[in-house]
């Protein structure tokens, strides 16, 4: 993986464009190698986002358990079957 190690100079840049080659090439190396873990980390906030909505919602409406139901799902256009989803509560 290529280090990035920037100058002030290039640090102060407020482009891309105004960052020598090599620097640019070091630095989309650098993401590039990053984004395995940045999808990763990204999915894990994307999910506990969307367990904590269905916890809050449920906690507002005084939910200790809630069953739903969704039939026909798809996911891109592609058909994801039928599904159930438990909310409950465990420790009080």
């Amino acid at each position: 993986m290529a280090e990035l190690i920037l100058t002030e100079e290039e640090k102060a840049a407020a482009t891309w464009l105004e960052l020598p080659d090599e620097t640019v090439g070091k630095l989309v190396k650098k993401i590039a190698a990053d984004m395995p873990r940045l999808a990763k980390e990204t999915d894990k906030i994307t999910t506990t986002a969307i367990l904590l909505m269905l916890v809050g919602y449920n906690h507002d409406h005084n939910n200790s358990r809630a069953v739903y139901t969704l039939e026909g799902t798809l996911n891109k256009d592609i058909p994801t079957g039928d599904w159930r989803i438990t909310v409950e509560k465990i420790n009080p």
